[in-house]
C-alpha cells in the first residue's frame, strides 16, 4: 500500500508542475521539457521491465484523462430510482397535478408526451387525444373502457376503446399497459390543456365492457371485465414492497411535483423519518381510503362521519379532487373561526397502524388562503384532497396497507394567494356553483340511466 501511495505522490507532483507552466503561459517547448522530467522520474520508480513500466504509465495517463464509470455489473447492481416529475396546472375550480406520459410510436419511438391529469380517486388510463389510434403501437383489446366522476354534480364521463401497449413517463416504462383512447368524452378537461387521466387507484375501479358495433354510453356494463391499472401493475412488477410517494409544492407551474415509485418513495429529499405523522390505516376496496375517526376544529369535535375502509363508507385521499372536503357543519365552523380572526387548526384523527391515533392537521388560515377547504354535500364523505398534499408528502405503502405523512411548508404566500384568486375569478364567471364546490375525479359506478 505505501509504494501505491509513493508513486501517486511522485505522480502528482509533475502533474501540478506541468499545469502550473502551462497556466504561467511558458513556451510549448518548455511544457514539453518539464513533462519528459515528469515521465523519466515517475518510470524510475515503477517496478518491472520497460513493458511493464509502459504499461503502468498508459494506466496513469488513462486514470488522468477517463471520467470514472462503474464496471457493467456494478451499473447493474445499482439500483434505479423510478420517479415521474409532475407539472401542476389550474382546472375547475382548482390545481391539478399532470403527468407527461408518452405512449410507444408504430415507428418504434415516443410520441410527444400527452399531459394527463393524476387522480387517486380513479384507475383508468386514458388520453383525450384521438389520433393515437393511429399514431401508437398497442394491441387491441374487445374491451372499451367507462368512466364517469363527479358524483352530485356536472356530467364528467368518458368513452373509448381499450388497448394494450408501452407507455414512457420520467425513468419508468409501463409494459404492455392497458390504456384507452377516448372516444367520447364531455366536461373531461380536454379542451382547457388536459390531455387525459391518469388513474392510479386499485382494480376494482378499472372495468371494462364487451365491446359491440355502435358502441355508446349506455352499453356500459357496471360489473364487466376487470383489468390491471398500469400503475399498480408496474409496482407489483418490480417485486417487494409496493410503496407509491406523492409529493406536490402547492405551486402552480412545471416540475412543481414529483411521483416516486416503490423504494424511492423512501430515499428523496422528502422523505424524513424523523417527521413521520403516522403510519395510518389505509383501506383497499378501490381508492386509497381511510377511515376517520373524528374531526376538531379548533376546540370543537365532529364525530359519527361514518368513514370506514369498506364499500358504501369511504373517506378517500384523491388528488383529483382540488380541495380536502368536509361536511358542512365541520366547513361552517372553520369559516366562522376565520371570519373571527381567530387562530385554530383543522384536524383529521385517523386510525394508527398501531398506537394513538394518527393527527393530521392543517392551520385553518393558511387552508383558506389557498382555498383549500370545500364544503361538502349532505350524502358526501370526506374527502382529503390535493391541497393536503400542498401541507404533507405522502407515501403508500400498498402491502403494508398504510399511509405516512411528512409535514412541509404549503407553497408560499404569494402561490397559495394565485391559486384562490383563480378559484374566485372561476365562480364568478360561471355564476353557478357555491363557494368551495369544484369538481371531483372520483368515479362513479357506471350504471347509467337513459
Amino acid at each position: 500500500m505505501w509504494q501505491i501511495k509513493a508513486v501517486a505522490q511522485c505522480l502528482l507532483a509533475p502533474v501540478l508542475a506541468w499545469m502550473l507552466l502551462a497556466l504561467q503561459g511558458c513556451e510549448l517547448a518548455q511544457v514539453q521539457k518539464a513533462a519528459a522530467d515528469a515521465k523519466q522520474k515517475v518510470e524510475s520508480l515503477l517496478p518491472g521491465s520497460n513493458r511493464s513500466r509502459e504499461e503502468t504509465r498508459t494506466r496513469a495517463q488513462a486514470a488522468f484523462l477517463q471520467p470514472s464509470r462503474p464496471s457493467s455489473s456494478q451499473a447493474a447492481e445499482m439500483p434505479v430510482e423510478l420517479s415521474i416529475p409532475l407539472a401542476a396546472s389550474f382546472w375547475s375550480l382548482g390545481a391539478r397535478l399532470l403527468m407527461p406520459v408518452s405512449p410507444k410510436s408504430s415507428n418504434g419511438g415516443l410520441l410527444p408526451a400527452q399531459m394527463l391529469m393524476v387522480d387517486t380517486g380513479s384507475s383508468s388510463l386514458a388520453f383525450c387525444e384521438s389520433s393515437l389510434l393511429q399514431e401508437a403501437a398497442y394491441q387491441e383489446t374487445q374491451y372499451n373502457s367507462c368512466n364517469r366522476y363527479n358524483p352530485g354534480g356536472a356530467p364528467m364521463y368518458y368513452w373509448g376503446p381499450f388497448v394494450e401497449g408501452d407507455l414512457h413517463a420520467g425513468n419508468v416504462t409501463f409494459s404492455n399497459a392497458s390504456y384507452s383512447i377516448m372516444g367520447q368524452e364531455e366536461n373531461m378537461g380536454c379542451q382547457h390543456g388536459i390531455q387525459g387521466i391518469f388513474g392510479i387507484a386499485f382494480r376494482q375501479l378499472d372495468v371494462a365492457s364487451p365491446t359491440k358495433p355502435n358502441f355508446t354510453m349506455a352499453d356500459c356494463q357496471e360489473d364487466g371485465e376487470e383489468l390491471p391499472p398500469p400503475m399498480i401493475q408496474t409496482l407489483q412488477a418490480q417485486g417487494g414492497v409496493e410503496k407509491l410517494g406523492i409529493h406536490w409544492s402547492g405551486q402552480l407551474g412545471d416540475n412543481r411535483g414529483r411521483l416516486y415509485l416503490d423504494d424511492a418513495a423512501v430515499t428523496n429529499e422528502h422523505y424524513d423519518k424523523t417527521s413521520e405523522v403516522g403510519p395510518a390505516v389505509l383501506g383497499e376496496t378501490g381508492w386509497y381510503d381511510i377511515a376517520v375517526q373524528k374531526i376538531s376544529v379548533g376546540d370543537q369535535e365532529f364525530t359519527g362521519l361514518g368513514c370506514a375502509p369498506e364499500p358504501g363508507k369511504q373517506c378517500v385521499m384523491d388528488t383529483g379532487t382540488p380541495a380536502v372536503t368536509v361536511p358542512p357543519e365541520v366547513f361552517d365552523s372553520a369559516a366562522q373561526l376565520i371570519k373571527a380572526g381567530g387562530s385554530a387548526n383543522l384536524t383529521f384523527w385517523l386510525p394508527a397502524v398501531s398506537g394513538d391515533a394518527v393527527a393530521l392537521s392543517f392551520d385553518l388560515a393558511t387552508i383558506f388562503q389557498m382555498g383549500g377547504l370545500f364544503k361538502g354535500r349532505k350524502e358526501e364523505n370526506v374527502i382529503l384532497g390535493l391541497s393536503m398534499w400542498a401541507f404533507y408528502y405522502t407515501v403508500f405503502d400498498i402491502s403494508a396497507q398504510s399511509v405516512s405523512f411528512f409535514p412541509q411548508q404549503p407553497g408560499t404566500e404569494a402561490s397559495r394567494s394565485a391559486i384562490l384568486q383563480k378559484i374566485l375569478a372561476e365562480e364568478r364567471a360561471l355564476g353557478l356553483l357555491p363557494p368551495g364546490e369544484g369538481r371531483r375525479m372520483e368515479e362513479l359506478p357506471v350504471t347509467v340511466h337513459v
